[in-house]
């Protein structure tokens, strides 16, 4: 089970180039669907960068 995040919070997403960049998302469901599906095909790189911009007390799905 996830803890709410905050409600700005800063997720990796990779655009139409294959470029990795950061974007915000305010709307729970569709934020916790991404982080939710980001980590599960993330590489590693990606999952790490996640982390360093999600707050501290966030409980988030083992990949």
């Amino acid at each position: 089970m996830m803890k709410r995040l905050e409600d700005k919070v800063v997720f990796i997403t990779r655009g139409n180039s294959g470029q990795y960049g950061t974007q915000n998302i305010r709307a729970n469901a569709i934020r916790s669907y991404y982080i939710e599906t980001l980590l599960l095909s993330a590489p590693p790189e990606v999952y790490l960068g996640l982390m360093a911009h999600l707050p501290n007390d966030c409980i988030l799905p083992k990949k």
